[in-house]
């Protein structure tokens, strides 16, 4: 890949944000800091990537594209405050823990957080019409909906999965 990705934010590097962090480096990211109290957690990307044990060690100087939260969502409330000054910055941020709600993260972090949801929301495109347009052609997302889009591809045990994973992601919101 020839062009750099833009820095990054990285609020949690367990299991899932160490996984994305190293495919981000394997494109080519050009900055990133990441946020990890658990030192272990970061062991294999020490001169990699500038590591700080919480938002108050981040340097002044560095202003993110993307913050990417990775944390437990029960964490969450209690830490994502520490992050909004980077909103106000203009920085986008995403988010992969389950049972928050865009409110909540508007609630935490302030001027400008919004998400797919919204998208839909004051789209007049239909949701399929907008999934389309977001997916790369040929690329890993594409792949995946084209298994779970398959005929047989939703029986009773994935619905149910679906329903129970929903229903922890209510209780969670709170």
């Amino acid at each position: 890949m020839s062009e750099k990705l833009p820095p990054i934010l990285l609020i949690g590097c367990g299991k899932m944000g160490g996984a994305m962090l190293s495919g981000w480096l394997e494109q080519g990211l050009s900055d990133a800091v990441v946020v990890e109290p658990h030192a272990a957690a970061v062991a294999a990307f020490t001169g990699r990537v500038r590591v700080v044990a919480d938002a108050a060690a981040i340097p002044a100087d560095f202003r993110p594209a993307a913050v990417v939260t990775a944390i437990k969502p029960q964490e969450a409330p209690a830490s994502l405050p520490a992050y909004a000054r980077f909103s106000a910055q203009g920085a986008l941020f995403l988010t992969i823990m389950a049972g928050r709600s865009i409110a909540s993260m508007q609630a935490a972090l302030g001027a400008t957080v919004a998400g797919s949801g919204a998208l839909l929301g004051a789209s007049e495109q239909d949701a399929a019409d907008l999934r389309r347009a977001v997916t790369s052609p040929k690329g890993t997302t594409e792949r995946a909906l084209a298994v779970l889009m398959e005929a047989d591809a939703w029986p009773k045990a994935m619905s149910r999965a679906i329903q129970a994973a929903t229903d922890r992601a209510r209780e969670l919101a709170g």
